[in-house]
């Protein structure tokens, strides 16, 4: 009984010690493999899962990741560069791999810009309202821009009032399928005091000429229905049309 004992407990230290041992030596094959020049990060492989892109400076600039001082890539976690990544507001979903021996695998959707937000200074918005600055190396010249009347303004990455974003859709889309642009949308005095100053003030482009529309906030459907009669009688000369009257249009010319 006491040789048994004895050889279950040599048994025990055996295992333990060789158990130590692989522990030991898998610190040091990782020890040796981080400082291994092969295995540090040198590339970032992107891939977007929808129109918009982001270049690679962007996403090593978040991460932290440089050629002057490589990152192991054994050191490198994937859920701290997940986590990073959302914490932008460009960026709506992500997924970060590592490949060996030297790569960081990226896949992600960017945010889609709608508008340019001129309540601030080069921020756009997304189809759901979500606030976002421009990034230096973007360009929305072409995107419409919008002024909405703002009580609270919302930091980057938080969302704008959904019916003022709405509206904007709306009329975006009425618009469009009269084949016109917008060039600037102004929501701002949609509730000011004076029932008589409200209104929204709206510059398109057609295939004419650029216009102002003046816009009742509560007959809007019917005003643009009025519009989209005028529009192919406008000329080059028209600069404002005043349509806040019900079944009645004002044409400024230009001076």
């Amino acid at each position: 009984m006491r040789s048994r004992l004895i050889k279950i407990t040599l048994s025990l230290v055996l295992f333990s010690f060789l158990t130590l041992l692989c522990w030991f030596y898998f610190l040091h094959y990782q020890e040796i493999r981080k400082k291994d020049p092969r295995y540090q990060v040198v590339a970032i492989a992107l891939k977007s899962l929808g129109p918009s892109t982001l270049p690679s400076s962007f996403f090593a600039e978040v991460l932290e990741l440089s050629t002057d001082q490589p990152t192991p890539l054994f050191d490198f976690s994937t859920d701290w560069a997940e986590q990073q990544l959302l914490l932008t507001p460009y960026l709506t979903q992500v997924r970060v791999e590592r490949i060996k021996p030297s790569v960081i695998f990226i896949e992600y959707q960017a945010r889609e810009a709608v508008a340019r937000v001129g309540n601030y200074s080069l921020a756009a918005i997304d189809r759901d309202g979500v606030l976002f600055p421009y990034l230096p190396y973007t360009n929305y010249s072409h995107l419409p821009e919008v002024y909405f009347d703002l009580v609270n303004e919302p930091e980057w990455g938080g969302v704008l009032a959904k019916k003022d974003l709405q509206l904007f859709l709306n009329i975006e889309q009425r618009l469009q399928n009269l084949g016109v642009q917008i060039e600037r949308l102004d929501l701002s005095r949609l509730e000011v005091p004076t029932l008589g100053r409200r209104e929204i003030l709206l510059t398109v482009q057609d295939a004419a000429s650029n216009y102002t529309l003046r816009l009742p906030p509560q007959e809007l459907d019917s005003a643009l229905e009025r519009y989209g009669l005028l529009k192919e009688h406008l000329t080059e000369s028209d600069e404002t049309i005043d349509l806040r009257l019900t079944d009645l249009a004002y044409i400024m010319e230009k001076s």
